[in-house]
Protein backbone atom coordinates (compact mmCIF):
# COMPACT_ATOMS: atom_id res chain seq x y z
CA UNK A 1 0.00 0.00 0.00
CA UNK A 2 1.21 3.57 -0.73
CA UNK A 3 0.03 6.39 1.36
CA UNK A 4 0.03 9.56 -1.57
CA UNK A 5 -2.25 11.71 0.15
CA UNK A 6 -0.82 15.47 1.02
CA UNK A 7 -3.98 16.76 3.20
CA UNK A 8 -2.69 18.66 6.60
CA UNK A 9 -5.59 19.37 8.83
CA UNK A 10 -5.66 22.63 11.08
CA UNK A 11 -5.40 22.67 14.88
CA UNK A 12 -9.32 23.10 14.92
CA UNK A 13 -9.74 20.16 12.14
CA UNK A 14 -7.78 17.95 13.91
CA UNK A 15 -9.88 18.53 17.25
CA UNK A 16 -13.36 17.70 15.11
CA UNK A 17 -11.87 14.60 13.93
CA UNK A 18 -10.32 13.37 16.94
CA UNK A 19 -13.74 14.34 18.78
CA UNK A 20 -15.80 12.77 16.00
CA UNK A 21 -13.45 9.28 16.40
CA UNK A 22 -14.52 9.62 20.44
CA UNK A 23 -17.86 9.81 19.61
CA UNK A 24 -18.09 6.67 17.48
CA UNK A 25 -15.94 5.35 19.68
CA UNK A 26 -18.83 5.52 22.33
CA UNK A 27 -21.22 4.66 19.63
CA UNK A 28 -19.57 1.45 18.69
CA UNK A 29 -21.88 -0.62 21.05
CA UNK A 30 -25.61 0.69 20.72
CA UNK A 31 -24.78 2.03 16.56
CA UNK A 32 -26.38 -1.40 15.23
CA UNK A 33 -29.43 -1.03 17.44
CA UNK A 34 -30.61 2.96 16.96
CA UNK A 35 -28.75 2.77 13.27
CA UNK A 36 -29.56 -0.26 11.50
CA UNK A 37 -32.86 0.43 11.00
CA UNK A 38 -32.38 4.03 10.41
CA UNK A 39 -30.15 3.86 7.68
CA UNK A 40 -30.88 0.11 6.13
CA UNK A 41 -33.22 1.61 2.74
CA UNK A 42 -29.82 3.56 1.87
CA UNK A 43 -26.98 0.80 2.29
CA UNK A 44 -29.91 -1.19 0.34
CA UNK A 45 -30.27 1.33 -2.16
CA UNK A 46 -26.41 1.75 -2.32
CA UNK A 47 -25.71 -1.76 -3.09
CA UNK A 48 -28.12 -1.29 -6.04
CA UNK A 49 -27.17 1.36 -7.69
CA UNK A 50 -23.86 0.14 -7.73
CA UNK A 51 -24.49 -2.40 -9.33
CA UNK A 52 -21.95 -4.84 -8.51
CA UNK A 53 -20.33 -8.03 -10.06
CA UNK A 54 -18.82 -11.44 -8.12
CA UNK A 55 -14.97 -11.38 -8.17
CA UNK A 56 -15.34 -7.05 -8.61
CA UNK A 57 -12.74 -5.34 -5.89
CA UNK A 58 -14.92 -2.88 -3.79
CA UNK A 59 -13.52 0.01 -0.98
CA UNK A 60 -16.26 0.86 1.47
CA UNK A 61 -15.00 3.85 3.19
CA UNK A 62 -16.73 4.35 7.04
CA UNK A 63 -18.01 0.57 6.98
CA UNK A 64 -18.41 1.14 10.77
CA UNK A 65 -19.64 -1.90 12.05
CA UNK A 66 -20.05 -3.93 9.30
CA UNK A 67 -24.01 -3.66 8.43
CA UNK A 68 -23.32 -3.65 4.90
CA UNK A 69 -21.57 -7.04 5.14
CA UNK A 70 -24.28 -9.17 4.27
CA UNK A 71 -25.85 -7.24 0.70
CA UNK A 72 -22.45 -7.96 -0.81
CA UNK A 73 -22.74 -10.26 -3.58
CA UNK A 74 -20.71 -13.92 -3.12
CA UNK A 75 -17.06 -13.03 -4.65
CA UNK A 76 -16.41 -9.76 -3.97
CA UNK A 77 -12.92 -8.78 -2.42
CA UNK A 78 -14.03 -6.12 -0.06
CA UNK A 79 -11.57 -3.80 1.57
CA UNK A 80 -13.06 -1.66 4.75
CA UNK A 81 -11.60 1.32 6.41
CA UNK A 82 -12.92 3.17 9.56
CA UNK A 83 -11.08 5.38 11.59
CA UNK A 84 -13.08 3.61 14.83
CA UNK A 85 -11.30 0.42 16.41
CA UNK A 86 -14.14 -0.27 18.52
CA UNK A 87 -16.60 0.01 15.41
CA UNK A 88 -14.27 -2.08 13.00
CA UNK A 89 -13.93 -5.25 15.91
CA UNK A 90 -17.91 -5.36 15.58
CA UNK A 91 -16.87 -5.60 11.67
CA UNK A 92 -14.83 -8.20 12.13
CA UNK A 93 -16.97 -10.16 14.51
CA UNK A 94 -19.71 -9.64 11.85
CA UNK A 95 -17.38 -10.78 8.93
CA UNK A 96 -16.57 -14.13 10.32
CA UNK A 97 -20.15 -14.49 11.98
CA UNK A 98 -21.50 -14.62 8.17
CA UNK A 99 -18.42 -16.55 7.01
CA UNK A 100 -17.60 -14.16 4.40
CA UNK A 101 -13.65 -14.46 2.99
CA UNK A 102 -12.16 -12.03 1.00
CA UNK A 103 -12.75 -9.25 3.58
CA UNK A 104 -9.91 -7.12 4.75
CA UNK A 105 -10.91 -4.37 7.67
CA UNK A 106 -8.28 -1.55 8.23
CA UNK A 107 -8.22 1.41 10.44
CA UNK A 108 -7.31 4.08 8.25
CA UNK A 109 -8.65 8.18 7.64
CA UNK A 110 -11.05 8.48 4.39
CA UNK A 111 -8.86 11.30 3.95
CA UNK A 112 -5.70 9.65 3.85
CA UNK A 113 -6.39 6.33 1.99
CA UNK A 114 -3.34 3.96 1.97
CA UNK A 115 -3.43 2.22 -1.30
CA UNK A 116 -2.28 2.29 -4.39
CA UNK A 117 -4.01 3.73 -7.31
CA UNK A 118 -6.56 2.66 -9.34
CA UNK A 119 -6.51 -0.38 -7.43
CA UNK A 120 -10.75 -0.54 -6.68
CA UNK A 121 -13.56 -1.27 -9.29
CA UNK A 122 -16.13 0.44 -6.59
CA UNK A 123 -16.57 2.39 -3.98
CA UNK A 124 -19.02 2.89 -1.15
CA UNK A 125 -19.22 6.15 1.20
CA UNK A 126 -21.67 6.43 3.03
CA UNK A 127 -22.61 9.58 5.64
CA UNK A 128 -18.74 10.37 5.47
CA UNK A 129 -18.85 13.42 3.73
CA UNK A 130 -21.06 14.85 6.82
CA UNK A 131 -18.29 13.91 9.39
CA UNK A 132 -14.49 14.13 8.06
CA UNK A 133 -13.29 17.52 8.12
CA UNK A 134 -12.52 17.52 4.58
CA UNK A 135 -14.75 15.92 1.97
CA UNK A 136 -13.39 17.07 -0.40
CA UNK A 137 -10.49 15.29 0.05
CA UNK A 138 -11.96 12.19 0.73
CA UNK A 139 -13.48 12.74 -2.57
CA UNK A 140 -9.86 13.25 -4.28
CA UNK A 141 -9.05 10.14 -2.80
CA UNK A 142 -11.48 7.95 -3.57
CA UNK A 143 -11.15 8.81 -6.96
CA UNK A 144 -7.48 8.52 -6.92
CA UNK A 145 -8.13 4.26 -5.89
CA UNK A 146 -10.39 3.81 -8.40
CA UNK A 147 -9.96 2.62 -12.02
CA UNK A 148 -10.81 4.88 -14.90
CA UNK A 149 -14.81 4.73 -15.39
CA UNK A 150 -15.02 3.08 -11.74
CA UNK A 151 -17.76 3.90 -10.06
CA UNK A 152 -18.83 5.56 -6.42
CA UNK A 153 -22.17 5.41 -4.55
CA UNK A 154 -21.35 8.25 -2.08
CA UNK A 155 -24.72 8.50 0.64
CA UNK A 156 -25.27 11.30 3.21
CA UNK A 157 -26.70 14.59 4.36
CA UNK A 158 -26.31 17.53 2.81
CA UNK A 159 -26.78 20.97 2.69
CA UNK A 160 -30.70 22.05 1.96
CA UNK A 161 -32.03 23.49 -1.21
CA UNK A 162 -34.78 25.66 -0.14
CA UNK A 163 -35.17 28.16 2.77
CA UNK A 164 -37.09 25.90 5.19
CA UNK A 165 -34.53 22.73 4.34
CA UNK A 166 -31.25 25.30 4.82
CA UNK A 167 -33.11 26.47 8.45
CA UNK A 168 -34.01 22.63 9.53
CA UNK A 169 -30.04 22.01 8.94
CA UNK A 170 -29.18 25.25 11.05
CA UNK A 171 -31.30 24.32 13.94
CA UNK A 172 -30.42 20.72 13.74
CA UNK A 173 -26.34 20.91 13.41
CA UNK A 174 -25.46 21.84 16.67
CA UNK A 175 -27.12 18.88 18.14
CA UNK A 176 -25.82 16.54 15.27
CA UNK A 177 -22.02 17.66 15.98
CA UNK A 178 -22.01 17.27 19.68
CA UNK A 179 -23.91 13.46 19.62
CA UNK A 180 -22.46 12.25 16.25
CA UNK A 181 -20.12 14.21 15.22
CA UNK A 182 -22.27 15.10 11.94
CA UNK A 183 -22.27 17.97 9.94
CA UNK A 184 -25.84 18.79 7.97
CA UNK A 185 -24.46 21.47 5.84
CA UNK A 186 -21.98 19.76 3.52
CA UNK A 187 -22.14 21.41 0.73
CA UNK A 188 -23.69 19.22 -2.41
CA UNK A 189 -21.19 21.18 -5.01
CA UNK A 190 -18.42 19.38 -3.42
CA UNK A 191 -20.16 16.61 -5.19
CA UNK A 192 -22.00 17.94 -8.35
CA UNK A 193 -19.02 19.76 -9.29
CA UNK A 194 -16.74 17.73 -8.52
CA UNK A 195 -13.16 17.64 -11.03
CA UNK A 196 -12.78 13.90 -10.31
CA UNK A 197 -16.02 12.39 -10.43
CA UNK A 198 -19.29 13.17 -13.26
CA UNK A 199 -22.63 12.68 -11.50
CA UNK A 200 -24.77 9.53 -13.36
CA UNK A 201 -27.64 9.63 -10.92
CA UNK A 202 -28.95 10.98 -7.72
CA UNK A 203 -31.52 9.10 -5.46
CA UNK A 204 -32.93 11.57 -2.69
CA UNK A 205 -34.43 9.50 0.40
CA UNK A 206 -37.22 10.46 2.88
CA UNK A 207 -38.64 13.73 3.50
CA UNK A 208 -37.25 17.17 4.85
CA UNK A 209 -33.66 16.17 2.88
CA UNK A 210 -32.80 13.25 4.84
CA UNK A 211 -29.91 12.58 2.60
CA UNK A 212 -29.41 11.83 -0.75
CA UNK A 213 -27.45 9.04 -2.72
CA UNK A 214 -25.17 9.44 -5.36
CA UNK A 215 -23.96 7.23 -8.31
CA UNK A 216 -20.44 8.73 -9.44
CA UNK A 217 -18.07 7.64 -12.48
CA UNK A 218 -14.59 8.51 -12.42
CA UNK A 219 -13.83 11.27 -15.55
CA UNK A 220 -10.99 10.42 -17.30
CA UNK A 221 -7.63 11.97 -17.30
CA UNK A 222 -7.01 15.38 -18.84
Amino acid sequence: MTDTSTVSLSPPDQERREAAQRVYERLAGPYDFFFGPLLDRARRLAMDLLRIEPGARVLEVGIGTGLSLSLYPAGVRLAGIDPSPNMLAKARQRAEELGLEHVDLFEMSAEKLEFDDDAFDRVLASSVLSVVPHPGAALAEMARVVKPGGLACVVSHFAGRNRFERLLDEVCEPVTRRAFGYRMTTSRELVEASPFWSVEARQDLGNFNFSSAYVLRKRAAS
